[in-house]
């Protein structure tokens, strides 16, 4: 039989022989990559978001000439993203910038990234070739393109959650027909190494489609980037425009916000499915109860063993605890010591790491005169072991514990149990306590 093996990516070629040599017949079948059914789909589900600001007066004073790019940082981190400001006709200052969505169901509801389209506090803080400044939000406007129809649409605000970094909108005017819904998939259910696409609008690139791997799951930055943070780590190339765009499993179902990522490493963020309540969303901006009381984010670098804590470990405690004992020092830093003289194993006394609360607002010098914690009798230098029954390591688990706490139908919340450990003259007593959530 004449012929050659032609070998092509992402293909299988069979050959069958059937009867005799004279009557050899090739039959060829060619297996798509299913990825490429997924991708097909779910493009004509997300959408490019063009947001533009009206900000305060006297903006344009900080750059040079009438059109300026710019980055804005978001929130506190080290992150970034483009933006243009501007002077319109009627003289009003701009800023625009974009990032991406997705539609999660037929009443035209977009899924995205806060940062894409919400300033916390109505301020942004800019930055340029003439350095830094900030800036005040006066009005939002939203256009949402939608390049499977080669239409643009005007967007409504529907809500954010601003300390998650997740956020919603609403398509105006358009027919359901016109576009597909990612369904909503389980994050809990992801191993590392899983196959993921990341979807969005890279450098003004629009559907642009990246493929990697679950590289971690329940990432946290330091430091922090979000006052929530439950991020899926992927080498999916994520740009600046990808923001708010979804990153996808095998099954075409989103499972992450795309959020932020490492400048030149393939190291990318998307806010898990499991942290966004959309329930909650579709009703607004999503309310957070309030605790009133801060614990240490992660364990911090020791210079002392376990039973033998350095002058350097007592002094950090102290400054963050106010411990004025001595003796109660060394206990918490043994406490709150995760290994044994070096060895990899857990002491064998504590088999978790606590939760210390650094800031329980209403005591000393703080801001509010009372908080839920200090009504409940918590204090500066206790550990926090569990909330409701669930186990607590650091500060971050504290935070997304009490996140989950619903409010009831009026708005208050039930008492939850609080189990801690106090240390005093020295020796360590678990107690608990209940605690009633509130709005702030």
């Amino acid at each position: 039989m004449k012929g050659a093996y032609r070998f092509a990516t992402l293909a299988v070629i069979a050959i069958f022989l059937i009867g005799s040599p004279a009557f050899a017949q090739e039959v060829v079948l060619v297996a798509s990559d299913p990825f490429a059914n997924i991708v097909d789909k779910s493009i004509e589900a997300t959408v490019d978001i063009e947001t533009t600001l009206t900000v305060q007066s006297g903006a344009m004073s900080f750059v040079s000439g009438e059109v300026t790019r710019c980055e804005i940082r978001i929130k506190d981190s080290e992150f970034t993203m483009p933006a243009i400001l501007y002077k319109s006709a009627d003289g009003d200052q701009k800023l625009k910038f974009g990032g991406s969505g997705a539609f999660i169901d037929k009443d035209g509801h977009i899924l995205t990234a806060a940062h894409v389209i919400k300033a916390e506090n109505d301020e942004l803080e800019l930055g340029s070739l003439f350095g830094s400044f900030k800036v005040k939000v006066l009005d939002y406007e939203y256009w949402v393109v939608l390049r499977s129809q080669n239409r643009q649409y005007l967007a409504e605000y529907v809500g954010a959650c601003v300390g998650a970094d997740y956020a919603m909108l609403r398509a105006k005017g358009i027919n359901p027909d016109d576009y597909k819904v990612i369904p909503i998939g389980k994050p809990g259910d992801l191993k590392i190494g899983d196959p993921v696409i990341a979807i969005g609008t890279p450098f003004g690139l629009s559907g642009t489609v990246t493929r990697g791997i679950v590289s971690q799951l329940h990432v946290r930055l330091k430091p922090a980037m979000n006052y929530y943070e439950d991020f899926i780590q992927t080498d999916a190339a994520i740009n600046p425009g990808n923001s708010g765009g979804p990153l996808l499993n095998s099954r075409g179902e989103i499972i992450g916000v795309n959020t932020a990522a490492i400048p030149g490493r393939s190291i990318g963020f998307a806010v898990s499915m499991d942290l966004i309540d959309l329930n909650a969303l579709r009703k607004g901006d999503v309310i957070t109860p309030w605790f009133g009381a801060e614990a240490l984010l992660d364990q911090f670098p020791r210079r002392g063993k376990y039973k033998k804590p350095g002058i350097h470990d007592l002094s950090f405690l102290y400054d963050q605890t106010g411990l004025e004992d001595a003796q109660s020092l060394m206990t918490l830093a043994d406490l709150s010591y995760y290994f044994r003289d070096g060895n990899s194993e857990k002491p064998v006394d504590f088999e978790n790491k606590w939760a210390i609360l650094t800031v329980v607002e209403g005591t000393n010098k703080a801001k509010y005169q009372s908080s839920p914690a200090k009504d409940a009798g918590l204090t500066k230098g206790d550990l926090i072991i569990k909330v409701n029954g669930i186990r607590i390591r650091d500060g971050m688990d504290l935070r997304l514990a009490l996140r989950h706490i619903a409010p009831e139908k009026d708005g208050s919340y039930k008492p939850i149990e609080i189990r801690y450990i106090r240390v005093i003259d020295g020796e360590a007593k678990e107690n608990g306590c209940l605690v009633t959530l509130k709005n702030k």
